[in-house]
């Protein structure tokens, strides 16, 4: 038989502290990219091959604010920046607020129907026999903006697009806001991000990290080195109205002017970012280089845990295969206890777990940027080809003692999973001694045997109500108490499955 199931690894990954970030000064780009006018808003492709940016008031726009683009050389330079032309610019401010990740769709943040009431909102273009499609309207739900200002970012791997906008439900001035697709091209009625990350002034340029969690931004209403400052936060839950206090990412990145736009390189090796250094004076467009220990997590640990369905007992040397795009990307074998650690790539995996006797087990893994739930143990269970009876081992106790031995945590772990598996399923736990001491003293120690398995059901989080505790004192020997050997298995408390 094969179990299809999706498993989740979430978790919260810490991206970047504050005091880390930025490893080394950041640098200006050369006058390829950046002009006597303001060059802003940079956004690059995966490849990292092609900057995007905006323009301002240039003799060669075609309109206010152009988008421009810069290749990079055999050399690792940027090459002299061009307009990208019509129909992407036009009279109105133009600019590029997403890329997907082959680098052939752009989002853009204006409308080009000028049938449309507004030409506040986003557009997307993709290529066509090498030339830009006519860009076309992205929807918003109930979309309106009491500022005259917009910013736009949509970021393709989590499918968020995120929006600076003001709206009646706004903290002040202009806020952050979140929408999530409904379908084609279409998004959801924006989300205020909450009073955390929005103040009674102005915030923009929002950007989310390849996480899904860490989000950046500039604002002039937290504290900061000048004007307006890039700040740090990561989201605490999906509601996306929780976040951790905005970090200031400090004087090496901000100014005493207008600092925004904040955007890592898809490798984690490089921000870019748009100041204007001084107040009043043109921004431009600067970089900064990461040293590889401050670049992003990029993996994580998962622990895999296979046992016996029936027996609850580890498994060891059990092969776990893993395969990405129909290619063996992983081969692990358990260990004695039935474990194995693995540092996994975000990505998405097929899991194949054979072992002899034992039929085959299918799985879909994926471990994934969003969610924010710690899961980082798969527990995998094994049924035996044979219709063999569900056999519990006995927890064994010390002469006189009633608290359960490590040596049957695992046992009491495996067979928890099963229970939360098998919500149909109750236990009853039989408490037994050797015949040592008293009626009244055995029933009581076997009594306190068997809650001491029921407790470490409990932190397992076994309820109470599906668990039956017995004793039975030394009423039931399982073999004749007439060594030490027989009187130890005599000193257990037996585990019963019953199916509601």
């Amino acid at each position: 038989m094969k179990i299809g199931l999706s498993i989740f690894v979430y978790f919260f990954l810490i991206f970047f502290t504050s005091s880390d970030v930025y490893s080394l000064s950041k640098k200006k780009l050369s006058n390829n990219v950046n002009s006597s006018v303001s060059d802003l808003i940079p956004i690059l492709t995966h490849d990292l091959q092609r900057l995007y940016f905006c323009r301002s008031e240039n003799i060669l726009n075609y309109g206010r604010d152009d988008i421009w683009y810069s290749d990079l050389d055999e050399n690792g330079e940027w090459k002299k920046a061009l307009n990208i032309g019509q129909p992407l610019n036009n009279n109105l401010n133009n600019f590029v607020c997403g890329v997907s990740p082959s680098g052939d769709t752009l989002i853009l943040g204006t409308i080009y129907e000028q049938n449309k009431d507004s030409l506040q909102g986003i557009s997307y273009t993709y290529l066509e026999n090498g030339e830009w499609s006519h860009p076309k309207t992205i929807k918003i739900k109930n979309y309106y903006n009491l500022n005259d200002v917009n910013g736009f970012y949509l970021c393709f791997e989590n499918n968020v697009l995120f929006m600076t906008i003001q709206r009646k439900d706004s903290y002040g001035g202009i806020d952050i806001y979140v929408s999530f697709p409904e379908g084609n091209w279409v998004y959801s009625q924006p989300i205020n991000l909450g009073p955390t990350i929005n103040t009674e002034l102005d915030e923009l340029s929002p950007f989310l990290a390849f996480d899904g969690i860490t989000l950046y931004f500039s604002s002039y209403g937290h504290p900061g080195q000048g004007e307006a400052d890039i700040f740090m936060s990561r989201r605490l839950d999906n509601t996306w109205k929780k976040w951790t206090k905005p970090e200031n990412l400090g004087p090496e990145i901000n100014s005493a002017g207008w600092d925004a736009h904040f955007k890592l390189t898809r490798n984690g090796k490089y921000a870019y970012f748009a100041s204007n250094e001084e107040a009043n004076l043109m921004s431009n467009i600067f970089f900064i280089e990461l040293e590889k220990s401050s670049q992003p997590i990029l993996s994580k640990s998962v622990v895999f845990r296979v046992s016996d369905a029936k027996k609850f007992i580890p498994l060891k040397n059990v092969a776990i295969n893993l395969y990405e795009n129909g290619n063996k990307s992983y081969e692990l074998t358990t260990d004695n206890s039935g474990r194995v650690n693995v540092d996994l790539p975000f990505t998405t995996f097929n899991l194949k777990v054979d072992y002899e006797n034992y039929q085959q087990w299918d799985s879909h893994l994926e471990i994934s940027y969003t969610g924010l739930k710690l899961a980082d143990t798969i527990k995998i269970t094994l049924n035996p080809k044979s219709d063999s009876l569900i056999q519990i081992p006995n927890i064994l106790f010390s002469f006189a003692e009633m608290y359960v031995a490590n040596t049957f945590a695992d046992i009491i772990a495996n067979l928890s999973d099963f229970l939360e598996l098998n919500p149909n399923f109750k236990i009853e736990l039989k408490g037994h001694t050797d015949n040592v001491g008293s009626e009244q003293a055995n029933y009581q120690l076997g009594l306190a045997r068997a809650k001491a398995v029921a407790e470490l059901l409990n932190r397992f989080g076994i309820n109470n109500k599906r668990i039956d505790i017995k004793s039975y004192g030394k009423n039931q020997p399982l073999v004749p108490n007439d060594n030490e050997e027989n009187m130890s298995l005599n000193r257990r408390v037996e585990i019963y499955l019953v199916d509601n």
